[in-house]
């Protein structure tokens, strides 16, 4: 008679033949994985041990290869062997639409639930003035609690650990540069 199995081996049995079944705890787990880069990068697949990723632009594509080694180690621990050995990178735009209604780890996945359509068509100029000043307001408390910055240079609202966006350090360099 046959004697029971565990659950858990039959997983990681499963691990072991199924190449779909690694991509998809991978991409379940890539939240974990990445940490703040999840937004913007997607694994695509898994082909002779090289994980394809797909990234939003150049910039997560250069931070994600200094990571690399960390991404294959947590990968590696995740699946209980040595089944990526080297991650490759292709720049190509990420559907964050997708990503949410997906409901992967995205920094705005708790607030889908409470989205809602704001009318201001009842609404005087100055009400809806009023309104949206608030509304833009909620959001950017919210966004500066989950991580966002904001610039001191314009003021806009961006991800990521320097103190002026992307286009105000732009400006800066090209002023720096033309001196010279």
């Amino acid at each position: 008679m046959n004697e029971p199995i565990s659950v858990k081996k039959m997983i990681e049995e499963a691990v072991k033949k199924s190449g779909t079944l690694r991509i998809s705890i991978i991409k379940g787990a890539w939240q974990g994985i990445t940490d703040e880069l999840a937004i913007k990068s997607e694994p695509l697949g898994i082909k002779d041990g090289i994980l394809y990723t797909a990234v939003e632009n150049s910039i997560c594509l250069h931070a994600m290869n200094m990571r690399k080694d960390r991404y294959i180690e947590k990968i590696n621990r995740l699946l209980k062997g040595e089944y990526v050995v080297d991650i490759k990178y292709r720049v190509r735009k990420i559907n964050l639409e997708a990503k949410l209604e997906r409901g992967e780890g995205i920094i705005f996945h708790e607030k889908t639930e409470k989205l809602t359509e704001y009318k201001t068509k009842d609404m005087s100029v100055s009400e809806s003035i009023k309104y949206l000043s608030v509304l833009a307001k909620k959001r950017e408390k919210y966004l500066l609690e989950k991580g966002y910055k904001k610039c001191e240079n314009c003021g806009t609202i961006f991800f990521g650990k320097e103190k002026l966006c992307s286009k105000c350090r732009g400006e800066k360099e090209s002023l720096t540069i033309n001196r010279y």
